[in-house]
């Protein structure tokens, strides 16, 4: 992530500060547009806290769309230029006052300045993809918050309440406010002058820090004419995340428990391979042994199941023996006895049945006439056929 400083006067110089996981800060320096890192990731602009002023407004109902036209009505007169001059944004968790109305905090800075410091950025090719403020006003159930900067080698003093971002002049009785519950922050070039506002360890913050801090705002002031397509906003969002989640320090013992997770299922992937393996490598050798057991001429195995079957196949034709219910054994047993007067027009077999058709003027002997056939098969005489059935599927 590349963060760049939109100065307050216009300067070929742009401070600027990089990080790779948006916790610690890698690079920092000066450079101009031209110049400024190629970073991976998004490019944040830091809007200096002179060039913002807050405004509390009570939205209307049912404002919707028109919630930019509104918002100049409203802050007409107390807008030191003309409503449509000033680039106006609400804050963040909004939408649901442009619907109900209600009270609604408002970031107002001047559109001029804010081209003309970033037009070098775009014809350098850099894209700012967030606009985010320095400072802002906290949350309304956090505490206040003092910054002590170094502004032009003197200390200056800044009080974020949940209202606005107020400059604090020299202290003095009649203008202290209540810092008892305020969180203090100061560059360490002017750490010194904590003691004066506060009793309170300030937290040293230098201006690469408090520009990291800054990034990780939910304010984006990259709106109206700044605003980017919303497939843009996605990648931004999905990049931006999936950063966080890779480099962030907070989700280090996410990564590594997600990272054991997955040696875990690796392992017991490669266990459970092995085990296949090897039961396959015992189904083939049973196989094998079969096969060579039961074929001893076979030496080389090639296609154990194709070879098995073909060698099962000449088992079966060397050692078959003819049935009594076959049909070459049915009709050599009826053609012992069978009349030689009596002749045979059709036959037909079933399973273990056998169907002898005669001429209309014959009729079939009887089993009386067969006596060899009473011997193992049922005879059957049904007009000018006569069936013989094998004893066994009676």
């Amino acid at each position: 992530m590349l963060m760049v400083y939109l100065p307050t006067e216009p300067t070929s110089l742009y401070g600027f500060a990089c990080s790779d996981d948006g916790q610690r800060i890698r690079l920092q320096g000066q450079a101009s547009a031209l110049e400024l890192p190629a970073e991976a990731g998004e490019c944040v602009g830091i809007l200096p806290w002179q060039a913002l002023s807050w405004h509390r407004v009570n939205l209307p109902p049912k404002v919707g769309s028109r919630w930019p036209q509104v918002l100049e009505g409203l802050l007409e007169d107390a807008l030191l230029q003309p409503p449509n001059e000033v680039h106006l944004v609400c804050g963040p968790g909004s939408v649901l006052a442009w619907r109900r109305g209600g009270s609604v905090l408002v970031c107002a800075c001047d559109k001029q300045w804010l081209r003309a410091v970033l037009g070098p950025l775009q014809q350098g090719r850099r894209r700012v993809t967030r606009l985010v403020p320095e400072l802002q006003p906290v949350n309304s159930d956090a505490p206040a918050q003092l910054h002590l900067l170094d502004h032009f080698g003197k200390a200056q003093a800044l009080w974020c309440t949940s209202e606005s971002v107020w400059p604090l002049a020299s202290w003095t009785p009649m203008v202290k406010p209540d810092l008892t519950a305020t969180e203090v922050f100061a560059e360490p070039s002017v750490a010194a002058h904590a003691n004066a506002w506060s009793e309170q360890t300030p937290v040293l913050l230098n201006r690469a820090a408090r520009w990291l801090r800054a990034s990780q705002s939910e304010w984006d002031l990259a709106q109206h004419e700044w605003a980017q397509h919303w497939r843009t906003r996605g990648l931004r969002w999905i990049s931006q995340h999936l950063r966080e989640l890779w480099l962030a320090r907070r989700w280090r013992s996410s990564r590594r428990a997600l990272w054991a997770l997955l040696l875990v299922q690796l392992a017991g992937l490669n266990v459970w391979a092995w085990h296949e393996r090897a039961q396959m490598a015992a189904k083939q050798a049973m196989i094998y042994r079969m096969l060579t057991s039961m074929a001893p001429d076979i030496h080389v195995v090639v296609d154990p199941v194709g070879q098995m079957q073909r060698a099962l196949s000449l088992r079966q034709q060397s050692l078959a023996t003819p049935l009594a219910d076959d049909l070459a054994v049915m009709l050599e047993v009826v053609a012992k006895e069978w009349p030689q007067d009596i002749s045979i027009e059709r036959i037909d077999y079933r399973q273990g049945e056998l169907t002898l058709h005669v001429k209309p003027n014959q009729t079939p002997p009887s089993p009386a006439g067969l006596p060899g056939v009473a011997a193992g098969y049922r005879w059957q005489v049904e007009g000018q056929q006569a069936v013989m059935r094998w004893q066994g599927n009676t």
